[in-house]
């Protein structure tokens, strides 16, 4: 029989797998199992009571101690050294400005997305080159898939049950990379935050999805013109507050070497990023201006009325464009549109 905070299943691999799965422990992927020694490894990793309480985890109000982030990095396939990343990404989502509690009972298909800045991303090998924000790489895959173990197995947001996510995204199983800081013609990710560039970050984004970007453009600002229209399409202009751009090596080195810097960057999109009602079909266009948003998220405060010849503007300050350098050789970049209820669209935590 089980005693308090610990499970007994028969020595099978594929048994242990399965006792966990009908508990709905997992994310549907095979898992280590946290035995007291792997547990105990894991904690190696941080001179931290194993007790300590990092914070509360919505909807289910669980304690995230450091003993139970462990056991879900465990179960992830995490080595030791990935711990102190974790527990700085918990930090990050558990601000209340973060509002994880709406992102894991929304119908949205929101998800935590993690980029990882400093010599950690270096020593952990945290990819941000080829494939950065899919598989291949141990560390991106299994840092990402900790946390939503974490969000389900401590915070209770179990597909079906407290989240009801409509169709979900794959992005839930895990959204973790490294900005390429070596390729980058622009101060790092969490300079911008206001840390010191020799300083290990985890930046926490409330993620709606991702969007391809492949400028076919002779110069940057062609190439921004055309950013600039697929995040306009692509985004909610009614609801959107800010959104992340993962620029591609070469398309951030095409932009700084036309002289333009990241300000400029965020301005230019600011001013382009706008649709205007016209554009679309008569019926299309008047549920553009009548569709109901909360105030917070009203461009209404910036434009005033809006008529089918308002340029409605994608995001509501330049501030709110968030700008990564990630990737590798090729011109593909990424979008990534935020989600408008939250107060804070991004949070970053010192791993310690």
């Amino acid at each position: 029989m089980s005693t308090p905070g610990r499970i007994e299943a028969p020595d099978s691999l594929d048994e242990i797998n399965n006792v966990f799965y009908r508990m709905g422990l997992t994310d549907g992927l095979p898992i280590v199992p946290p035995t007291m020694e792997r547990v105990e490894e894991m904690l190696q990793a941080v001179q931290r009571d194993p007790e300590d309480a990092v914070g509360i985890v919505p909807p289910k109000q669980g304690v995230a101690t450091i003993q139970k982030i462990a056991t879900n990095a465990v179960m992830a396939g995490c080595l030791p050294d990935y711990l102190p990343v974790i527990i700085a990404a918990v930090e990050a989502v558990l601000e209340p400005g973060f509002n994880l509690y709406g992102m894991q009972s929304s119908a949205n298909p929101v998800t935590p997305l993690f980029i990882i800045n400093g010599p950690v991303a270096r020593r952990l090998e945290i990819n941000g080159g080829y494939n950065c924000l899919s598989g291949g790489t141990r560390a991106n895959a299994t840092i990402g898939r900790a946390m939503r173990l974490i969000l389900m197995n401590i915070g209770g947001g179990i597909p079906g049950g407290t989240d009801r996510d409509t169709q979900g995204q794959p992005g839930r199983y895990s959204l973790c990379f490294a900005e390429n800081e070596a390729q980058s013609p622009w101060p790092p990710f969490h300079s911008d935050r206001g840390f010191d560039a020799d300083s290990s970050t985890v930046s926490a984004f409330g993620a709606g999805g991702t969007i391809n970007v492949r400028p076919k453009a002779r110069d940057a600002r062609q190439a921004l013109a055309t950013v600039a229209r697929l995040m306009a399409l692509g985004g909610s202009p009614r609801h959107s507050t800010h959104g992340l751009l993962i620029l591609c090596p070469e398309l951030a080195r095409r932009m700084a070497d036309d002289g333009y810097s990241k300000e400029d960057v965020r301005r230019y999109l600011f001013e382009n990023a706008r649709i205007r009602p016209c554009g679309f079909t008569a019926e299309v266009a008047q549920r553009l201006i009548d569709e109901p948003v909360k105030h917070d998220t009203d461009v209404r405060a910036m434009v005033g009325e809006i008529t089918t010849d308002t340029l409605i503007p994608w995001a509501h300050r330049p501030e709110g464009i968030l700008i990564v350098v990630a990737g590798g050789a090729g011109p593909m970049s990424t979008f990534v549109p935020g989600i408008f209820t939250q107060p804070t669209p991004i949070v970053t935590k010192l791993v310690r």
